[in-house]
C-alpha cells in the first residue's frame, strides 16, 4: 500500500493460500454491530480472531501502535452506533 499511495511501481504477488488480515478497530466495530443484531456471535468472532495470521496494528516488536489505536476505539465505537452510522469522508451515495 505504501508504494501505492507514493507513486512507486507496486511488484505484482500472487495472495499466498491460508493468509488472513484483521484491521482490528474496524473489525472490531463492525463484529459489535453484527453481534447487536444477532448476525455474529461473539465465540464465532472470536474464532475468526485466533485464526487470524496477520494484523494491522498488532506486532510483538512496535506495540505502542495498537496501544495508542486501542486508546480511541471507544471514541471509534461510539461515533459509529447504529444503522445511521455516519458516512466516511468523501463518500456519496
Amino acid at each position: 500500500m505504501y508504494l501505492d499511495l507514493t507513486g512507486r511501481p507496486v511488484p505484482a504477488a500472487a495472495a499466498k493460500p491460508g493468509r488472513t488480515w484483521r484491521d482490528e478497530p474496524h473489525d472490531v466495530v463492525a463484529a459489535l454491530r453484527l453481534v447487536r443484531t444477532r448476525e455474529l456471535s461473539l465465540g464465532t468472532w472470536a474464532r475468526s480472531v485466533r485464526r487470524t495470521t496477520e494484523r494491522a496494528w498488532w506486532q510483538r516488536t512496535i506495540r505502542c501502535r495498537f496501544f495508542a489505536m486501542a486508546a480511541s476505539l471507544p471514541r471509534e465505537c461510539s461515533r459509529t452506533r447504529g444503522p445511521s452510522a455516519r458516512q466516511p469522508a468523501g463518500h456519496r451515495s
